[in-house]
């Protein structure tokens, strides 16, 4: 079996590392690909085991959606919440900061560790 050069090497590993970056971006983006076709399939096609690769794609689901339901109150209603929400926390981390950078007080190194050890461990625990 003939050694490979070390240029032959580098060509070799080039190939593997864009064969594994592409095959990863498959892995990652299949999901967005297999929303968006099932979105695009009938009720039918949609639900069908084993699921249907080839089919004709219609939009009366997006139809269906956007002018024959309540979507855009229920927009509207997301985008006030989420904003009222943004306001209030924004405005409180910023008094809170203010406070915490300004003023010296008793247990101050305490609320700003607390403050910190809360960030630097997930939500789930």
């Amino acid at each position: 079996m003939p050694r490979l050069s070390m240029r032959g090497r580098q060509h070799v590993a080039v190939v593997l590392r864009y064969t594994f970056i592409i095959l990863f971006a498959v892995f990652a983006l299949f999901p967005i690909y297999e929303m968006i076709a099932t979105s695009l399939k009938n009720e039918v096609d949609a639900f069908s085991i084993p699921p249907k690769w080839i089919f004709i794609p219609t939009f009366r689901n997006y139809q269906e959606v956007l002018f024959e339901g309540k979507f855009f109150t229920y927009f509207f209603n997301s985008i006030f919440v989420a904003a009222t929400a943004t306001v209030l926390s924004v405005t409180a981390g910023a008094l809170g900061a203010y406070s915490l950078a300004r003023f010296k007080f008793k247990g101050k190194k305490l609320v700003v560790l607390g403050t910190l050890l809360m960030r630097m461990v997930p939500p789930v625990i």
